[in-house]
């Protein structure tokens, strides 16, 4: 029979759920697998918002950070990143080079009531909606569960918001939601498996994978 004597703090954290939980936690990755656009994109589509009058419930995406979420895997053990390298690959393999079209700004729940603001992209060829559905069927093939199963609603989070909205930003939101907005196609060639760490000024992010389609 073998004993091990484990380090005096490994022994606390097993002892205690709240600390074995928070150690689980540390020893994860919250991860999730995107499209980066280029510089110009990012740029414009973000300047949108730029209208809107000050409000410190409007928390905007740093033009950075700006990105497609195609899969949000989430709070992964780090051992199961090869597994997540290997779906991407497998996933995407098929599809090729695809060009995303700029659509509309709008809001979750609606532009009247809005939690998120984004603004909708589109694929016309149907490969982006090919590779999602071949993305999520290969990680669950090697049963890596995804927390978010809605539907998938290609779009960039622009800003959230965390608190009522002062009077005069529901109408300009309309107003920008109205127009027509000039943002060039962009050409998509690869995909990005990304870790996201959360902090207080919100998510850095980090690229783990890059598949060149």
């Amino acid at each position: 029979m073998f004993c091990f004597d484990f380090p005096l703090e490994i022994k606390r954290i097993y002892h205690s759920p709240i600390l074995w939980f928070s150690y689980s936690l540390r020893t994860m990755k919250r991860l999730f697998i995107a499209i980066h656009l280029h510089e110009e994109a990012r740029h414009k589509t973000a300047a949108l918002l730029h209208r809107l009058p000050y409000d410190r419930s409007l928390k905007f995406v740093p033009e950075e950070n700006l990105h497609l979420t195609l899969v949000f895997v989430g709070n992964t053990k780090e051992e199961r990143i090869p597994d997540i390298e290997d779906a991407v690959e497998e996933a995407a393999q098929p599809i090729k080079p695809f060009t995303l079209t700029f659509t509309r700004l709008g809001a979750f729940p609606d532009i009247k009531h809005p939690h998120v603001i984004w603004f909708g992209l589109e694929e016309k060829t149907g490969q982006l909606a090919s590779l999602v559905n071949h993305l999520r069927h290969a990680l669950e093939k090697r049963e890596i569960r995804l927390i978010d199963h809605k539907p998938f609603l290609p779009h960039l989070t622009l800003a959230r918001v965390k608190g009522p909205l002062h009077s005069k930003v529901i109408p300009e939101l309309k107003k920008i939601a109205s127009e027509r907005h000039e943002i060039p196609s962009v050409e998509i060639s690869s995909i990005e498996l990304v870790e996201s760490v959360l902090g207080r000024e919100g998510p850095t992010y980090s690229e783990l994978y890059r598949y060149l389609l």
